[in-house]
């Protein structure tokens, strides 16, 4: 959660950055973070008394 008074730190990699380089980091995250879902979700989605088909 973020309130109003909370201090944002951003590293100084993305800082410099510029927006295509940003466009491409987080696409790049999102595929990483995709990947390693996959499975538990999966998991979860077994353990569903109704079977839903991704």
């Amino acid at each position: 959660m973020v309130y109003e008074n909370d201090i944002l730190e951003i590293p100084e990699e993305y800082k410099k950055m510029s927006e295509e380089e940003l466009d491409k980091e987080i696409q790049r995250l999102y595929e990483t973070m995709k990947g390693q879902n996959r499975g538990e979700v999966r998991e979860k989605i077994a353990k569903l008394p109704v079977k839903i088909f991704l």
